[in-house]
């Protein structure tokens, strides 16, 4: 009696598996019920996982293919675990898609400016297979915070650090997020090109500017011509040795030989087209310099660097004319002062009434 109670208990479950498999299956085959089933993931679930822009846009599109397959395996097998993995693939690999295209944008704002791929050193060095040689772990840190890395004594960072001219690269506040979609863009960017050893090199453009372009530069530099957008003079903030122009701001580095030590065209037109330092960014927000202007930028201090050996780190003329005015302002205070008064009108009595006694 017992076996048969428990007989006829797993038959009931079984029955009910059957039944419930077949339901499914019927509803599953009604077209208009599937391609529902297709527009709710593609209107809810994906939107959740990919907010709606051009990349999930993409993504959506391919992913319709995938899921239609997927679906016409759940129908054939209900239990066939192929269709689950197909989704689970199709959803892994269109994520990293995006990522690396969301990466893409992500390093053109905050990376570009000091390192490329796979074209050879700028200001920082050259990111080609570097997600082969660093761990992802160590280049989030290192890409949030280099130079604790370096005072921590990590031996990468710190060879890094001597390597690049001792040049101390901007902290990244990112999110890891953001970070895995440059570091995804890098590593799908590095499997496309060859590296830098088997790339024909690139010469500097500038070395070949003429010299109305450099004098134009020059103007741009010391602000005797205005940026077309409005931003300030690169004069306010940086210093070139040079004996055409007065010396300059204290505010950041010196420039005088900055086109050498950048990397030559590359380094100074990447940082002018997307300033990676927040003085920098705060201060040409909204007033980019045009690419006019930083070719005859680069190439006026493509020819100061040539020039600094022979140039004087000569006095500011604005310091000579100011001690000079100031000497002149103390003669003329002395010269009307001169008849000034130097006892009281009492004491000059007291003085003559002591006489008299």
């Amino acid at each position: 009696m017992f076996f048969h109670v428990v007989r006829m208990f797993f038959c009931r479950i079984n029955m009910r598996k059957v039944v419930t498999k077949n339901r499914v299956a019927a509803k599953l085959q009604n077209p208009s019920l599937t391609g529902g089933i297709i527009t709710h993931l593609e209107q809810n679930t994906m939107e959740k996982l990919f907010p709606r822009n051009q990349f999930s846009t993409k993504f959506i599109y391919h992913m319709r293919s995938m899921l239609q397959n997927a679906y016409s395996v759940l129908l054939q097998n209900l239990s066939n675990k192929k269709a689950i993995a197909i989704l689970i693939m199709a959803v892994v690999c269109s994520q990293q898609d995006i990522l690396a295209q969301d990466g893409e944008k992500l390093f053109k704002q905050n990376c570009a400016a000091c390192h490329s791929i796979g074209k050879g050193k700028l200001v920082g060095p050259d990111l080609h297979g570097v997600t082969e040689l660093r761990t992802e772990p160590w280049l989030i840190k290192w890409i949030k915070g280099s130079q604790a890395m370096v005072n921590a004594g990590d031996p990468d960072a710190k060879a890094i650090f001597e390597e690049f001219n001792k040049i101390p690269m901007p902290d990244q506040n990112l999110p890891d997020a953001d970070i895995k979609g440059i570091l995804a863009f890098i590593k799908e960017k590095s499997g496309q090109i060859p590296a830098a050893s088997e790339t024909a090199a690139v010469g500097n453009k500038s070395d070949n500017a003429t010299a109305a372009e450099i004098t134009t530069g020059q103007h741009l530099f010391e602000g005797g011509k205005r940026l077309t957008n409005g931003g300030p003079a690169c004069i306010s903030c940086h210093n070139v040795t040079n004996n055409k122009i007065i010396p300059g701001g204290l505010l950041a580095k010196d420039l005088t030989n900055a086109h050498s030590r950048l990397g030559g065209d590359a380094g100074i037109m990447g940082i002018l087209n997307a300033p990676p330092f927040p003085a920098m960014t705060e201060a040409y927000n909204g007033k980019p310099i045009t690419e006019t202007e930083i070719a005859d930028l680069t190439a006026f201090l493509n020819k100061a660097d040539k020039e600094s050996a022979t140039q004087n780190a000569a006095a500011s003329p604005l310091l000579k004319w100011g001690f000079l005015g100031f000497a002149i302002w103390v003669g003329i205070v002395l010269l009307l002062w001169r008849k000034k008064k130097w006892n009281m009108v009492k004491q000059r009595i007291f003085d003559r009434q002591v006489k008299t006694r």
